[in-house]
């Protein structure tokens, strides 16, 4: 009769769970990407996942592909400017960042060879995220060891409106 009891318990609530619906990401442009190193263009890439946890059930996935360069001029970081506003801050090097950021986040170091870092946040079911627009940018912090200088190469600036 115990036994029972607990399996019902454990097994009940997640049958009858039901998966939160994620809304879904209207991509648009808003600003063109920079490269002041002289490296190929970066690109950014987001969609929005389901995730298996009950309190988080989705999350938005940033892509941010870094093209191999040549000669002496190194990745050094890579980072993700995400705001709801445009803005136009001087980066070393000579680009902008489009973005007034809110919050700044560093991208790990990619994995493989593949040269893509990715970056996973968590973002509440629909409706609570529904008519929220976000402008997202990344940046490519790179150094360039014979000059000795600091460039910062970035993506486009997504406008990201989260849709049904």
């Amino acid at each position: 009769m115990k036994l029972t009891s607990i399996v019902a318990a454990l097994v009940l609530p997640a049958a009858t769970h039901v998966a939160a619906q994620c809304p879904n990401l209207a991509l648009a442009v808003a600003a063109p990407a920079c490269s002041s190193s002289g490296a190929p263009l970066p690109t950014l890439k987001e969609s929005v996942q389901p995730t298996p946890s009950l309190s988080q059930p989705c999350k938005v996935v940033f892509e941010l592909t870094t093209p191999p360069f040549c000669c002496n001029i190194f990745v050094a970081g890579r980072l993700l400017a995400l705001g709801v506003d445009a803005g136009s801050l001087p980066l070393p090097g000579g680009c902008t960042l489009n973005v007034l950021p809110l919050a700044v986040l560093a991208f790990p170091a990619p994995s493989g060879a593949s040269g893509t870092s990715v970056l996973e946040i968590p973002l509440p079911a629909a409706p609570s995220t529904l008519g929220i627009t976000v402008l997202a940018e990344a940046a490519v912090v790179r150094f360039d060891t014979m000059a000795m200088a600091t460039y910062v190469d970035t993506t486009q600036t997504h406008k990201l409106a989260f849709v049904p």
